[in-house]
């Protein structure tokens, strides 16, 4: 490494290296790097968000990072080849690398196993197979776009995967606040999504979903706004995006699952999932199956057309079913004819059926879709 590339960081001498002890997420703080049995170091650079089975942090391969010039290879030098979790950057030190140009296109995402407090060490079983079987189903996924790569798994010294980075906006955040689309090169409907958004993001969902249905075999059973990450591209100087779908942590297999995995939903109840978008079928334990994730896309439908959420969070489990029965609000989205609105409440109303038979499948959705964006532009609205 030339000194000209060489990042302006005091040597840490091994001496002050520090061994983190307890092996626990909770103690992974910036600045610290996980040595594993295989693959390069990482170093956690910042919390990305905690589930209830995992931990999740962006992080820096540092072999990578000190062989670009963006980090001094003293760093990796300095550190002990014994599997294991090591303080190795103070708190400034992390603030001066995350100026530095070239660590962005570093970055990757670990996603840590961390069982709720006080699990018993068949639930921990349960968790763990559970994130391997994450790893098999993304590295299933190789090659589309609306999915992380995976990079790695290794269960020393905290089991975890490696995933890719996913620059974007977080479409949680866009619906709460519509004035984030003009990123993506969209004009915000007052305080609404443009009706544009919410027709190429409900399409792109449901036909990464429907690849996920078909490819990997599994129901993903936690589609949420907050689960999606919205990724800006440029097509022919036009507005596009990509939407790619996050935590395969609860997933449940189509084909054999009752036989060769535990299901995680059986052991935490509802609660493995996200009880606001959870099909009738999976609050009261009953099988599930594609029409489950179509249940969770007609919500979060709902909720992009009418800019609120389709159930408040004060809405406790034991109201859940209750309130499934009911139908979800008329459309009143002001980019629709009051006939295409129609159809648009009349869509996820059958995406949201107590009764997963009568819902569309995801191949009818997207052709109702279709049909309504058709019926908008003839409409000149």
């Amino acid at each position: 490494m030339s000194a000209s590339n060489a990042v302006a960081f005091r040597m840490w001498p091994a001496p002050h290296l520090q061994r983190v002890s307890g092996l626990h997420p909770d103690a992974l703080k910036p600045g610290t790097a996980i040595v594993r049995p295989w693959g390069e170091p990482l170093l956690i650079w910042a919390p990305l968000g905690q589930g209830g089975t995992a931990a999740v942090n962006v992080c820096v391969p540092l072999a990578t990072a000190a062989s670009d010039g963006t980090l001094d290879e003293s760093y990796l030098m300095a550190l002990p080849r014994d599997p294991g979790v090591y303080q190795i950057l103070t708190a400034s030190e992390v603030a001066e690398l995350r100026r530095q140009p070239g660590i962005r296109p570093l970055l990757q995402v670990v996603k840590l196993l961390n069982p709720p407090p006080g699990a018993s060490a068949e639930l921990a079983a349960h968790c763990r197979e559970r994130l391997r079987q994450e790893g098999r189903l993304l590295a299933g996924m190789v090659g589309d776009p609306s999915f992380p790569v995976y990079l790695g798994r290794a269960d020393e010294p905290l089991p975890h995967l490696v995933l890719s980075f996913i620059a974007g906006l977080s479409l949680y955040d866009i619906v709460g606040n519509p004035g984030l689309v003009s990123e993506l090169g969209f004009t915000p409907a007052g305080w609404r999504l443009p009706w544009r958004f919410i027709y190429f993001a409900a399409s792109k969902i449901a036909r990464a979903v429907t690849r996920l249905h078909l490819r990997a075999q599994v129901v993903h059973r936690d589609l949420k706004p907050e689960n999606m990450v919205v990724v800006p591209l440029t097509a022919s100087g036009e507005a596009f995006f990509e939407v790619v779908i996050l935590d395969l942590g609860v997933a449940k297999e189509l084909v054999r699952d009752a036989e060769d995995l535990p299901d995680l939903t059986a052991v935490f109840g509802a609660a493995g999932a996200t009880p606001r978008y959870c099909a009738p079928e999976q609050l009261i334990g009953s099988a599930v199956s594609e029409a489950t994730d179509t249940f969770a896309l007609g919500r979060m439908l709902c909720e992009m057309s009418q800019g609120s959420q389709a159930l408040p969070d004060s809405v406790n489990a034991g109201e859940l079913l209750e309130v499934a029965r009911r139908p979800l609000p008329d459309c009143t989205h002001p980019d629709l004819h009051p006939a295409v609105r129609v159809w648009m409440q009349d869509l996820w109303r059958e995406m949201t059926s107590f009764d997963p038979v009568r819902r569309p499948a995801l191949a009818e959705v997207l052709r109702r879709l279709k049909h309504c964006e058709a019926m908008r532009m003839r409409g000149g609205r």
